[in-house]
Formats: structure tokens, sequence, C-alpha cells
């Protein structure tokens, strides 16, 4: 245990920069105006370092970055790129990255439209575990490598004013913010509960969600479609704007079964497309 106490001490001494990843080996509390105790394990990003050499770190279980004195240096390592990688392969799962982050459901995008010759909104509603493929609202039944991935999807830009939802990644619960700026040669994003903190394009993968409100039907509504789908039947038909039907059943899922007076039989609609929906 002293052996490995030591060698974890002497790799802390290597040179911190921003962008490395590191890791809390005791604990300390750090030397921002409002103090956190940091524990043995711990992980976090540098974003700064200041004209003192002390470090601010975005560490993934606080809220807001943290300013650590080059004094406490010797209680933190740098997470050697091996370990990094490791961890990055446990955690697909959770939609966890690297630089160019795998996406997540629920992450609104532009989509480079072939058909239409431009850029449309979508919704991730699908993520594969095991290689990081996804699927959008706009093309369901179709799941885009992560190589097409860079070609075909692109961030949606925030706006200033906009409400968004902040948190780690993998979080169960997010905070309620606003952008307060935008950067407009990277399309990066300050928030007004993280404030002097840019998120990069890809940082916003991970840590921001547009604040929507949640499209929810009932059994007994009456419902017109807004805008052209397919719905989710086993024998699926395409739902025209203007249709109307009733809602008769919502499953555990939340997805309802509805009656169209357009179509022979009940359509089931998965949840992710009640935004195509009215409630009359």
């Amino acid at each position: 245990v002293n052996e490995q106490k030591t060698l974890l001490r002497s790799l802390s001494k290597k040179v911190f920069l921003v962008g490395s990843r590191v890791a809390v080996v005791q604990d300390l509390t750090t030397d921002s105006e409002e103090e956190q105790l940091l524990r043995i394990g711990q992980q976090g990003w540098i974003t700064q370092i200041d004209d003192e050499g002390d470090a601010l770190i975005d560490f993934d279980d606080h809220a807001t970055s943290q300013w650590v004195c080059r004094a406490h240096f010797d209680k933190l390592v740098v997470v050697p790129v091996e370990a990094k990688k490791e961890k990055l392969v446990k955690d697909r799962g959770r939609g966890t990255s690297g630089l160019k982050p795998r996406l997540t459901q629920g992450v609104r995008l532009q989509y480079n439209s072939a058909s239409q010759g431009k850029w449309i909104d979508c919704k991730v509603i699908a993520v594969a575990d095991e290689d990081g493929a996804v699927k959008v609202d706009v093309k369901p039944g179709y799941w885009f490598s992560i190589e097409e991935q860079a070609e075909k999807f692109r961030l949606k830009p925030y706006e200033v004013g906009q409400a968004v939802l902040y948190g780690s990644p993998g979080a169960a619960e997010r905070t309620e913010a606003k952008v307060v700026a935008v950067r407009n040669e990277d399309g990066a994003v300050q928030v007004d509960v993280r404030p002097g903190r840019w998120f990069t394009s890809d940082e916003q993968v991970q840590h921001l969600r547009p604040d929507e409100p949640q499209h929810v039907v009932r059994v007994g509504d009456l419902i017109r479609v807004d805008r052209d789908f397919v719905s989710d039947s086993a024998e699926p038909v395409k739902c025209v704007q203007g249709q109307q039907g009733r809602v008769t059943q919502i499953d555990e899922d939340g997805d309802a079964l509805i009656d169209f007076g357009a179509h022979s039989s009940f359509q089931w609609v998965t949840s992710y497309k009640f935004v195509n929906l009215r409630i009359l």
C-alpha cells in the first residue's frame, strides 16, 4: 500500500496542464470561496491554470468547478492515458467519451438531410451500448454508426436566454439553468449556474439538455396529428397532418394506442413521437 501511495504521489509531480484529468489521492479541502471537501477517488478535468500555477478543476461530483492551489497538488495525480481509456470503455453504456463524446439519448441535434438538401432539427431516441450507434426521430428505423455521425449530425446551437438542464454525465437529476452567453466562433456557451465556465460543443453533449416541456397524453384524450410520422405498430402506417384519433391505452413504457379514424386498426405511437400530436 505504501509503495502504491509513493507511486501515485510521484506521478502527481508531473506538470498539470489544461485538459488533464486528475484524481484525488488524499482527502483535501478546495481553495474556492465556497470550500468543498474532496474525497479519495474523485476525478475531474483541469479547465484553467492561473498566473500562480493554481488549478481550476471541474470535478465530476460537484456542481461548480473548484480551485486547488499548488500546495495541494501532492494530493492529486494525473490519470494515466491507459487508465483513462480503460475507464471510458467501462463507461460506454453511460454515454461518456473522450474529446468526441458518444451521443446520449435525448440530445438535440441537426441532421444533414440529403433528400431535403438542408440541416433539419432532430433528437436522439436510442443509443446502442455496444458500438455507440444512434437512432434519431426523423429516421427512426436506421442506426447511424459512429463514423456516420461525424458527417450526418451537428449539435443544435443554443441561444442566449434558452432554458437548459445542467448536470454531470450520467446524472439522474439535473439543475435548471439558462444560457447567458454564446461564443460565435466555436459555439461554446456559458450558463448561469456555472458563471465563467465555457462549455465546448463536445462538453454540451454531456452536460446540457434543452429544458423542454414533456408531451403527455392520457387515455381518452382526443388528439390531432400536427406533423407527419410513422406509427410503431407491427404493421406501421403513416399518420398524416390533420388526422384525428382518441387515445385508448397507455402501456408501461408510456406509449399510446390510438384509434385513428383514418386507419382500419388501432396504432401504437411511442412516447417520443408525442411531439407530433396536439391534444384537442
